[in-house]
């Protein structure tokens, strides 16, 4: 090895690593000015992170915007989005500034990722191993997938932290007492930025500290030990300024799915251990001894805090969102296992091979060549620690795939490792330079069904961009670009709201939607919303009203909910069996007609986008009907009651043509009976007058005691619930009822 070389290698393959990433930036740029960030997880930490570019250097701790009305704290550490904020800020000014950066931030982010994965196959095997891990890391679709252009989640940030962690940890097993306090002084730092990064932190200290712990434990080196006990007080003593302050806001409490004082208390108890087990570690030689002693401490001091419920609590709710026991895990498309099938079925998520190519079904492989390089070691050491990673992990990806980015640097050092194996195997029939040409292409084959399903498209619509430029003819939007691009609409359709980048008045009304749409809402719509992405874990009520308007049989239990949580307007989508049992779809397929009643109080505003796609999980066939509008906006209304003389216990109907922005016309029909005094009350949702996107092609036409009459309704009369009188001579407007 050449140290000369290695940092132009490591640039090189942080370059690669930012152009993989870089492959959807013909979607994320479109033209125009447009920059279209991907929805979910990600549209929040944009939130949010533009309320800190604005405001900087502050964090939006409260959100008004979320789990309306009353607001909630943002179940988040702030870090990520704050030092996203602070580099947007050293850039620019503007939102346009905050959008490129936030685009690029996460493939930046994967890019610096390239070191620790070098470090770690250094320290654990060698500058070759280092060096193919990087370059692996760089390209695999299982890296690429949560930190392409576009998407500001936070997965890039927890991957870099954790391969900083990993080769930091692996760093301290190494010989050496020098290197020992400087690995375990950036382990510190690691230690305190992946708390104050990540909610689910916790999985980190559980799985990084008990892999030190344990190879401090089997080595019986005692400074390893202190340092361990010395770093993790240390990292508990930077993150308790944070908590501290929440403290004067809302109490962080113990959880164990965000930031809290139970990651401090886990520390303290990690620090405990290795400290009690450190003052014994030199007078008992035996490993085995010492392992079990390290197993009494900890159990006893894990009774302790089990004794005070809120840390039981806390614990169980964490084991239940990582098991997937409670409703929310089970329907997360982040927290659906891996599938080892050929193929993806119609409308799921991909399949291991999109993620590893080929190379998936080597994985078992991988981990025993990890475990081969810790037999190797004397099952101590650094491939100790390698070893407890891949396997922890690596389970853990193959339960949920959101974990397969956590994975990512794990994956690539073990199949690192199995091609160094096969390398040497080669080697002993075949010349070096052969034997590194034919496992390059076997390697590259393996490899290339992912990059074909992972990539293709992006390089396919890439070409067209670069050929054709802002000429580039439009097709069918993604089913995330559709959603961006509705909640734009949504935005520009209803009228502005309070407090959104400032601490003045609260939101002056929500949109009521799904909990999955809700962080889309927050940030390309600016709108509260009652609930969103975070499910139940914010707002258990709000989140209960939002997933119960979607199933709730009629108007009244679906405008309760809707007023109940202060929204003005309420958000449908397409699905692949609407049903008539459902308001909701009711609303969306039917336009809040067909055989059922009409809807009186909800009236269409939006609807789009044009050439926009559903979301796949909608349509588990796949199969889209063509025309099918994705998207529509419903606003509550008082409704106008139309006053019309009719017979005596016969139908009486009032029908309003009406055109939406997409051109489609559909037909608004209301029926009632006349009383015994030939008195018929229909309420209304629609004016007849230009008032929202929707227009009215003219007034309604109502049909009573055989003969047609024309019913002008002005707005006023639909938002404040006036009535309207019908007569041979003509309408007016009346008093206010309800």
């Amino acid at each position: 090895m050449k140290p000369a070389r290695v940092p132009f290698e490591l640039l090189a393959l942080a370059a690669v690593a930012l152009l993989v990433r870089g492959l959807g930036v013909a979607q994320v740029f479109p033209g125009d000015g447009w920059v279209e960030l991907e929805t979910g997880d990600s549209a929040y930490h944009a939130r949010r992170a533009l309320w800190s570019f604005v405001n900087f250097p502050r964090v939006l701790v409260f959100d008004a915007y979320m789990a309306h009305p009353g607001g909630a704290v943002v179940p988040m550490p702030p870090l990520y989005d704050w030092a996203l904020a602070g580099l947007a800020r050293t850039l620019g000014d503007g939102v346009d500034v905050f959008e490129r950066v936030a685009a690029w931030f996460a493939p930046g982010l994967a890019a610096l990722t390239v070191l620790p994965v070098y470090v770690a196959g250094r320290v654990v095997a060698s500058h070759g191993v280092g060096l193919v891990a990087a370059a692996l890391f760089a390209v695999l679709p299982a890296s690429a997938r949560m930190s392409s252009v576009g998407d500001v989640d936070h997965h890039a940030a927890v991957t870099l932290l954790g391969a900083a962690w990993l080769a930091s940890s692996a760093s301290c097993l190494r010989p050496g007492s020098e290197r020992l306090w400087r690995a375990s002084a950036a382990l510190t730092l690691v230690r305190a930025a992946m708390l104050l990064s990540w909610s689910g932190s916790l999985l980190y200290v559980v799985l990084g500290e008990g892999a030190l712990l344990l190879g401090g434990l089997l080595d019986g080196r005692a400074r390893l030990l202190w340092a361990q006990a010395v770093g993790c007080a240390a990292a508990a003593l930077l993150v308790t300024p944070w908590l501290l302050f929440l403290e004067a806001s809302a109490a962080p409490g113990f959880a164990a799915t965000n930031l809290s004082w139970l990651h401090v208390v886990a520390l303290l108890a990690v620090a405990s251990t290795a400290a009690g087990v450190a003052l014994l570690a030199r007078a008992e030689p035996r490993a085995s001894r010492r392992l079990a002693l390290a197993a009494g401490i900890g159990l006893v001091l894990l009774a302790l805090l089990l004794l005070y419920s809120p840390i039981a609590d806390a614990l169980g709710s964490g084991l239940s969102f990582l098991t997937k026991s409670d409703s929310w895990g089970r329907r997360n498309l982040e927290q659906q296992p891996l599938s080892f099938a050929w193929r993806a079925e119609r409308g799921g998520l991909p399949v291991a091979r999109d993620y590893y190519g080929l190379l998936a079904y080597a994985l078992p492989f991988a981990l025993l060549a990890v475990l081969a390089r810790l037999r190797a070691s004397g099952w101590r050491g650094p491939a100790l620690v390698l070893a407890c990673w891949t396997g922890v992990l690596g389970w853990l990806s193959l339960q949920q795939v959101r974990f397969g980015s956590d994975f990512a640097p794990a994956a690539a050092l073990a199949l690192a490792l199995l091609l160094a194996g096969a390398h040497a195997a080669l080697r002993s029939r075949l010349p070096q330079t052969a034997a590194l040409a034919a496992l390059a292409s076997v390697c590259g084959l393996l490899l290339w069904p992912g990059f074909a399903s992972s990539y293709g498209a992006k390089l396919a619509r890439l070409r067209a961009w670069l050929e054709h430029g802002a000429e580039l003819p439009p097709g069918r939007l993604a089913s995330g670009v559709s959603l961006a691009r509705f909640a734009r609409t949504v935005g520009e359709v209803t009228p502005e709201t309070s407090g959104y980048l400032d601490d003045g008045a609260p939101p002056e009304y929500a949109v009521l939607c799904r909990p999955s749409h809700g962080h889309t809402l927050h940030y390309m719509a600016r709108r509260a919303t009652p609930a969103n992405n975070f499910g139940p874990y914010l707002h258990r009520d709000r989140y209960l009203a939002a997933e119960l308007f979607y199933s709730v049989p009629g108007e009244p239990q679906a405008l309760a909910l809707a007023e109940g949580t202060g929204s003005r307007y309420v958000l449908t989508f397409a699905q692949e069996a609407p049903s008539l049992e459902r308001f909701a779809d009711r609303l969306h397929h039917w336009d809040g007609g067909g055989p059922a009643p009409a809807s009186r109080r909800f009236r269409l505003v939006a609807e789009g986008p044009p050439d926009g796609t559903p979301r796949h999980t909608a349509f588990p066939s796949g199969r889209v009907p063509r025309g099918t509008i994705p998207y529509k906006l419903f606003e509550v209304v008082a409704g106008a009651v139309l006053q019309v003389r009719g017979e005596p216990g016969k139908e009486v109907r009032a029908e309003l043509w009406l055109t939406t922005p997409l051109g489609r016309r559909f037909r608004y029909r209301a029926v009632a009976r006349a009383n015994a005094q030939g008195v018929a009350r229909l309420r209304v949702p629609y004016a007849s007058e230009p008032a929202t996107s929707v227009v009215a092609d003219g007034p309604y036409r109502v049909f009573a005691a055989g003969a047609v009459l024309t019913a002008p309704v002005p707005e006023h009369a639909v938002r404040r619930g006036e009535v309207v009188v019908v007569g041979r001579s003509g309408s007016s407007a009346g008093s206010a009822s309800r």
